[in-house]
């Protein structure tokens, strides 16, 4: 690989890592707000737009997976018209598909607030009517933005789309933490969204226009592209409408089961304890092209070296950022959010814990199986996740409620996620890096139980509130990172997370045992 590719590979994973990590600050500062501001029934109503725009992005059809790799084999083919080709056959299919799933929530938006949610507060009806139907909007918008954005990561610089949309996404938080402690409501919050989601589009058009020479969004429309595009994009398409029935089905379960103000409590939590997604997403996201390359060469060792390395480097930074938070959930919820919604929500956080960490593992199987066309096969993975959670759902919600749902995802988890990586990287790559795995994850897990009794140890102190949760918790992670240095992290280990992370470790700038290039 040429060091000017590998320096944009570099490049995109460490901004991607620290935009998804600045917005995860932003945003665990502005849930307290949220809240507080708008109130369980209402930040319940805010959850479940959320929740519905996540499905219905599956009227992309898969095509913004497909727009990734052929705009990526046309450019590095110098095909300029097929680039053109694929962007305005893939951007004109949109416009029918957002339009007919806009048209969709803005019509169907007084059934879900009149009928389908539960126990919705009278006076809160017509806002939330509102509320969803410039929601419509909302997701139009954001439809096309993940597409601009996608077009970035095809040329090796998600770091520009990566700079834009943190911008777009801090704002959002930034407008409606601003509006809700001002007094306002839903409305004015989902307007100033859409406003800024404009604004994103817009740059993000700019930017890819720069990259890839001028396009038209809408033309030319070339039906050959799109049932090439399609051959490849239907599976993902299957593939993200049973992965969001296998993770989020809970949450729209739980509105018509429960009271409205239910999700909040999951939502909250749920939200909470999967912004550690962000290490394996940010993580897989650039590696996938690299792979591609990797596989064209036929460097199959290579990418399981760094399969494997990835896949430790997950681990032990899940980990890591896990037990304290098990450990101390009651105690951050309570500082953080309140007495009330601790007492609601901490035991359906801890549920949600060791799901969390196994998918997270799993995280990076996908990207795995697109590049070795094991698609099929992830996919049959994914419908039994979405069966199993769905029928857990249906048994556990109505007895345990919240809980229930947060037992769901976990147990569906942990029984589908171990056998479905045993299978992908078996049919892939080779078995042959597992034994070396598992030592280190043994090694990973003596790091999570050095963190948990620091943790606790740590409670002795006399300090309360905030600086009882900062100083455990800080504590728990030095003292952890330290030991995870010297003890779980080898020469190799640290030139793999000074390349691919923000990190930059000592010894990780040279070579060391096996190149992970």
């Amino acid at each position: 690989m040429s060091k000017s590719r590998l320096s944009r590979l570099s490049l995109s994973v460490q901004t991607n890592f620290l935009t998804q990590g600045l917005t995860m600050i932003l945003a665990v500062a502005a849930l307290p707000v949220y809240i507080q501001g708008l109130g369980e029934a209402g930040y319940g109503i805010y959850s479940f737009l959320l929740i519905l725009i996540g499905y219905l992005s599956f009227l992309d059809l898969g095509l913004n997976a497909g727009a990734v790799r052929f705009v990526a084999e046309a450019v590095a083919a110098g095909d300029r018209e097929k680039v053109r080709k694929v962007i305005g056959t893939i951007s004109r299919v949109y416009l029918f598909t957002a339009g007919a799933g806009s048209l969709t929530l803005f019509l169907g938006s007084g059934f879900i607030a009149r009928h389908f949610l539960n126990e919705i507060p009278e006076d809160l009806i017509p806002e939330a009517i509102w509320f969803f139907r410039l929601g419509a909007m909302a997701f139009f918008l954001n439809l096309y933005s993940i597409f601009l954005g996608g077009l970035q990561t095809a040329v090796q610089k998600q770091y520009l789309s990566n700079s834009i949309r943190f911008t777009g996404d801090s704002l959002r938080l930034l407008s409606g933490m601003v509006l809700i402690l001002s007094g306002y409501g839903l409305v004015p919050v989902i307007l100033s969204n859409i406003f800024i989601n404009l604004a994103v589009v817009i740059l993000l058009l700019k930017s890819a226009k720069k990259e890839l020479g001028r396009f038209s969004l809408f033309r030319p429309f070339d039906r050959t592209v799109l049932t090439e595009i399609f051959s490849y994009s239907g599976v993902v398409l299957a593939g993200t409408l049973v992965a969001l029935a296998g993770t989020q089905a809970n949450q729209i379960l739980i509105g018509y089961l429960l009271p409205v103000a239910m999700i909040a409590f999951y939502s909250g939590a749920y939200d909470t304890t999967t912004k550690l997604y962000f290490i394996p997403k940010n993580l897989s996201t650039p590696l996938f092209p690299l792979w591609l390359e990797m596989k064209t060469r036929g460097e199959i060792g290579k990418i399981e070296l760094l399969l494997f390395r990835a896949l430790k480097f997950i681990g032990l930074a899940v980990i890591l950022l896990l037990v304290p938070l098990a450990l101390g959930t009651r105690s951050l919820l309570t500082v953080w959010i309140g007495s009330s919604f601790s007492d609601g929500a901490s035991l359906t956080f801890l549920l949600l814990l060791p799901g969390i960490l196994v998918s997270s593992l799993g995280y990076i199987f996908i990207p795995l199986a697109y590049v070795f066309d094991l698609q099929k096969k992830a996919l049959v993975f994914q419908s039994v996740q979405a069966v199993l959670n769905v029928v857990l759902c249906l048994l556990l919600i109505p007895v345990y409620g919240v809980a229930g749902a947060a037992a769901a995802f976990s147990l569906t988890q942990i029984l589908t996620v171990p056998v479905m990586g045993w299978v992908l990287i078996r049919e892939s790559v080779s078995l042959g890096q597992l034994p070396v795995f598992l030592t280190d994850f043994l090694k990973i897990s003596v790091a999570g139980l050095v963190s948990a009794g620091v943790f606790i140890v740590m409670g002795n102190f006399s300090l309360s509130g905030w600086p009882e949760v900062i100083f455990r918790f800080s504590t728990a992670l030095a003292v952890s990172g330290v030991f995870s240095y010297f003890f779980v992290l080898d020469a190799t280990d640290r030139q793999f997370i000074s390349r691919y992370t923000p990190l930059r470790l000592p010894g990780g700038s040279k070579p060391a045992g096996e190149n992970p290039e």
